[in-house]
């Protein structure tokens, strides 16, 4: 008899993800789980509260890392353990929502947890389907209900129209502008406004439009809503209507900047300074298709002034840093260090700060500063990206997000290819002169 299991993958990894077939998966912790031949893996995620189904495989192989990566040809996320998938396969789909009543009936195969947790009424705990977790055969029905509910809906679906399109742009604005003003609203209150206005959308696949719109403006490189994640697959259409909506409202876009001059506070004790998520990298090899992304220019903004304030942000986050290297080597006793700790972002080092680890050997910093979350994408130079590769032992890139209001960082170091996805975004051009 087959068992059947959710495994569950981070919201990056979720985003970045091509809607392909799901004929692969990997991770340390299969075997150990039970998890054999004839087995069936149901994809998983929870996003603001909310469980998305991605896919379901039938376990056709499990193998190792050097195997999985002759069958497909190219590297792959490192794992123990591989599970190949049986034909026909099932497209791994972002925005299939997985209804509150049915999260509700799930059960798995456990001594102590046998369901979903919830932290408030209809709003799962983001931890409760963490772990690789057994279904009971009638939750498995259950979830395979919904696979062949949306088979059936993506025969008839249908593109954004342009008018839904230009509403979900408006309601996101909306929204945006009460949070750069400080002003409290409700998100649940604005989509559920919005739904009846619209095609038959449900209310996960208006999130997800509401994430593709942040995508757009991460593109962009401008503030996005918190709370929803840059997500990809975004309609030309999309892009344009972010474009003409700022056209409009130039003053949406002098909100955007207004606070890349606010007053930041300086850095506390230790336990106020370190806070922040490790980075997790991916869990599937990167996308097939494509090196490069086309980043299309805004209408309506400034673009000069635009760079010119995020350098000036940039400063503030690297002095910033200054004074929090400072205060950490004076709180652990080396005072004497604090002399040579430095900016020297000017000099084109492939770094922004030079300070000391505890022990006296010296610490090479790239900072990245934005105001926008810690999903934020952040641009590394050539210079920078070389530098950390060259100086494994010594260099650390710092993220600063949030910075305005409430500056918080998380440390990545070398190899950098590790934890980040490394996108081509421009291309030096050689004339070929015969």
């Amino acid at each position: 008899m087959p068992r059947y299991f959710t495994q569950y993958w981070t919201n990056e990894t979720w985003d970045i993800e091509s809607e392909e077939d799901f004929d692969h998966t990997a991770d340390d912790r299969f075997r150990e789980r039970g998890i054999s031949i004839g087995d069936f893996v149901y994809l998983v995620t929870v996003l603001d509260g909310q469980m998305l189904l991605g896919s379901r495989m039938k376990v056709a192989k499990i193998v190792d890392q050097a195997e999985a990566e002759r069958l497909f040809g190219m590297s792959l996320y490192p794992a123990t353990d591989h599970l190949i998938g049986q034909s026909p396969f099932k497209r791994f789909k972002k925005d299939r929502p997985v209804p509150v009543e049915i999260a509700e009936k799930l059960r798995f195969v456990s001594k102590t947890a046998t369901r979903l947790k919830f932290k408030s009424p209809g709003v799962l705990d983001n931890q409760t389907l963490r772990e690789i977790r057994e279904l009971t055969g009638e939750s498995a029905k259950l979830l395979d209900s919904l696979l062949e509910i949306r088979k059936h809906e993506d025969k008839k679906a249908q593109d954004w129209t342009d008018d839904e399109v230009k509403k979900a742009v408006e309601c996101y604005f909306e929204m945006l502008v009460k949070e750069l003003k400080g002003q409290a609203f409700s998100k649940t209150a604005y989509i559920n406004r919005l739904l009846p206005q619209l095609n038959g959308r449900s209310k996960g696949a208006l999130e997800f439009k509401l994430r593709n719109i942040s995508a757009v403006l991460n593109d962009f490189r401008l503030k996005f809503l918190t709370g929803s994640v840059p997500a990809a697959n975004k309609q030309h259409r999309l892009t344009e209507e972010v474009s003409d909506n700022l056209e409009r409202h130039p003053d949406v876009a002098d909100l955007l900047y207004a606070d890349a001059n606010a007053p930041t506070a300086a850095p506390k004790s230790k336990h106020d300074r370190y806070v922040g998520p490790e980075p997790t990298p991916k869990n599937t090899a990167f996308p097939k298709t494509g090196s490069g992304v086309h980043r299309q220019s805004a209408r309506g903004i400034d673009f000069a002034a635009r760079d010119a304030r995020n350098k000036a942000l940039g400063k503030k986050g690297e002095d910033w840093v200054v004074e929090n290297e400072r205060l950490y080597l004076k709180e652990n006793g080396r005072a004497d260090l604090i002399g040579g700790v430095k900016w020297v972002g000017d000099q084109c080092l492939g770094y922004d700060v030079e300070s000391f680890e505890l022990n006296g050997k010296p610490k090479f910093i790239e900072v990245k500063t934005t105001n926008s979350s810690n999903k934020a994408d952040f641009w590394l130079s050539s210079n920078e990206f070389d530098f950390a590769e060259a100086h494994p032992g010594g260099y650390y890139l710092y993220r600063l997000y949030q910075f305005s209001k409430d500056p918080r960082h998380f440390v990545l170091k070398p190899p950098l290819k590790k934890c980040l996805d490394l996108v081509p975004s421009e291309y030096r051009a050689h004339v070929h002169f015969s």
